[in-house]
């Protein structure tokens, strides 16, 4: 049998020397280019501005200095306009891509990305200053981070395989074919970074119809022997920081860069893989993640739909939103593959899986100094395309613990919610299946954070009001926090000129004005005009959780989170479209709908909300001091005053 370890390091080996023979690596200057909105129209009048600059300052002539400064404030006014609609049409190009629209964003604010250049961090109780030194010391933390938690996890009382049924089907892995190889080599991104192995995805895609060949025996070979090559399963991890102090290792995140091969391989058995599990109807039908014809909007609608049911039979909703520690670093591969053998992989095809997850290892880079490879004992393999698929099988058999509640999960993101008319009926079922998670957990070796874990009471106003005492969630020590907040969700209307809107009644949800729009339209039309919502800390994100449209309703219809949320502007009046609330109390969820049909129309005057001049506090963001009066909701929140920026809204 061909051993798959020796092909491919012949196949490295012999890549890479034609690869340095034809296109060998050089270091090159990397000059400044020009903005893309920088046309070549505009290169122009930059020439003749400088040239009338310069005879101006050499001669001293009037007419030469006039002549300049016409040429600059056109050529200001063209680069505005021009940048404008750049924008303008980058946006409109991407608004089904969030990542592009995104970099774009990030463009216009001038944000950059951050850097991995990392001077100093503490490991060990120690100062670490050295690059090698410190991409050890990250590269031990990383490693180490899900170990530790491991020890922590005591013994359950049952088996991970004891929650599961033994599948009839069987999967074997087949023959990945020629043609789809060359596919797959034809359409790789040649952006992404080349791997351990230095062979980039551009030489590859370069290369597709002389490789494919090659790479597809190789791959074949792999299957047939049940190994994956040891050469795909050496990742480079690069620290990014994410928030706090930068000499903290906790507060990295590492990204995996893996071989580009591997990932046209893994690919190849993904989708082998993900037909197996769909066509036998192995995934639970409450797992969203990852999947086809999936997605976080529609993992809520079937939540929130499946709320406001129970809300119209007169019930409470109770639900838990679980946190769990480091869930993919975590994934036990024993138990993995154990379940994998009850889902009808076995064989040669499991031992494939075995020596995929086995025997990984990763090196850390920080500013070009790279670590000693470390071996990863457990965790699902960062960055691979395989992974995610693997994660969704290991978690799959959650919602089998749970005998009072439902669950919903988007990968490791997992709500339970269970219904019931009282306060205490829903404490009981909740306490009853956070207790069944917890053993659930245990025998998977996964770790609940309890601090982030939280549960929150669903309901009409009437039933909140109703209701008999707080639940009491626990499990163990601490008790699970109440999710305390107020959600305030403003849709307006921008008066232009003095001009007056038609009535909310008069405009479908076709007519809301979309992200573009918003910039150009002179008529004015609704837009999402602020999201508040605040949690225990009182700090409140602008712009985020719009509001789930429920069809079969009509007086619960409201605007779909596709159009433009941005905030209010300073010194603008708005009229107030529709409105939401959540509770004056700010301890549950429940809603108040203003004038989205024409019954409610006339029973409510339009709000005008009004901005006041920006407030420039030292050191900080320029801010905006918003007014909200006269809601028509409740006389305890009229007059309050929210100190509005661009990324976020403090409650005062």
């Amino acid at each position: 049998m061909l051993d798959p370890n020796i092909m491919w390091k012949k196949w490295k080996t012999t890549f890479l020397s034609i690869a340095d023979f034809h296109a060998p690596e050089t270091t090159k200057k990397v000059r400044s280019e020009y903005a893309p909105w920088i046309t070549n129209n505009i290169r122009e009048v930059m020439k003749q501005r400088d040239f009338l600059k310069k005879k101006a300052v050499k001669t001293g002539s009037k007419q030469f200095h006039d002549a300049y400064k016409r040429t600059r404030n056109d050529l200001n006014r063209l680069i505005k306009n021009t940048k404008s609609t750049y924008f303008r049409n980058t946006l409109n190009g991407c608004e089904k891509n969030p990542k592009e629209m995104w970099k774009t964003i990030n463009k216009l604010t001038g944000k950059k990305s951050k850097t991995t250049l990392i001077s100093e961090i503490q490991h060990d109780n120690q100062n670490v200053t050295k690059p090698e030194e410190i991409a050890n010391s990250l590269n031990a933390h990383f490693n180490e981070v899900a170990s530790n938690l491991a020890k922590d996890i005591p013994q359950s009382c049952k088996t991970a395989e004891s929650y599961l049924t033994s599948s009839i089907a069987r999967f074997n892995i087949q023959n990945v074919s020629l043609t789809k190889v060359f596919k797959l080599l034809s359409t790789i991104k040649t952006s992404k970074s080349a791997g351990h192995d230095r062979i980039s995805g551009k030489l590859l895609k370069d290369a597709a119809e002389v490789i494919a060949p090659t790479l597809t025996a190789i791959f074949n070979a792999s299957i047939h022997a049940g190994v994956f090559p040891d050469d795909f399963k050496t990742a480079i991890i690069s620290p990014i920081h994410k928030s706090g102090s930068k000499t903290n290792c906790d507060n990295y995140r590492p990204i995996s860069v893996l071989s580009s091969a591997s990932k046209i391989f893994e690919k190849l058995i993904t989708e082998q893989l993900e037909t197996y599990l769909e066509s036998n109807g192995i995934l639970t039908e409450q797992q969203a993640g990852f999947r086809k014809n999936n997605s976080t909007q529609t993992s809520l609608l079937n939540i929130t739909n499946q709320w406001l049911i129970n809300m119209d039979k007169g019930c409470l909703n109770g639900v838990i939103f679980l946190d769990l520690k480091k869930a993919f670093d975590c994934v036990d591969h024993h138990i993995l593959t154990k379940k994998m053998h009850i889902y009808g992989i076995r064989g040669h095809t499991l031992a494939w899986f075995r020596s995929y997850l086995t025997n990984r290892t990763q090196i850390c880079k920080v500013n070009q100094a790279m670590s000693e490879a470390r071996t990863v004992k457990c965790g699902i393999p960062q960055g691979s395309n395989l992974g995610p698929l693997l994660f969704l099988l290991y978690i799959n058999d959650l919602p089998n613990c749970l005998s009072l509640s439902s669950a919903s999960m988007f990968a490791d993101d997992t709500n339970i919610s269970t219904h019931g008319d009282t306060g205490n009926e829903i404490q009981e079922r909740l306490n009853t299946d956070l207790e069944n998670v917890h053993q659930w957990l245990l025998a998977n070796k996964l770790t609940l954070n309890k601090q982030k874990t939280e549960y929150m009471i669903i309901g009409s106003r009437q039933r909140i009001s109703n209701k008999i005492g707080d639940p009491k969630i626990e499990l163990e020590q601490p008790d699970i926090p109440s999710q305390k907040f107020t959600h305030f969700y403003v849709v307006a209307l921008e008066l232009k000129d003095g001009k007056k809107g038609r009535s909310p009644a008069s405009y479908g949800n076709n007519e809301f004005v979309t992200y573009a729009e918003a910039e150009q339209s002179s008529d004015p039309k609704p837009y999402i005009a602020a999201v508040v919502t605040s949690k225990d800390e009182n700090i409140f994100i602008l712009g985020e959780d719009g509001n789930i449209s429920d069809p079969t309703s009509r007086r619960r219809r409201s605007i779909s989170s596709d159009y433009y949320n941005g905030p209010l502007e300073p010194d603008t009046s708005y009229s107030i479209f529709q409105r939401i609330f959540i509770n004056d109390k700010s301890e549950y969820y429940s809603t108040d709908w203003s004038p989205a049909s024409k019954t409610n129309d006339q029973q409510r005057p339009q709000t005008t909300v009004k901005n006041e001049p920006p407030t420039v506090y030292p050191g900080k963001q320029v801010t905006v001091t918003v007014f909200i009066d006269e809601l028509g909701l409740d006389s305890k929140i009229t007059s309050k005053e929210y100190t509005v920026g661009r990324d976020e809204i403090h409650y005062s």
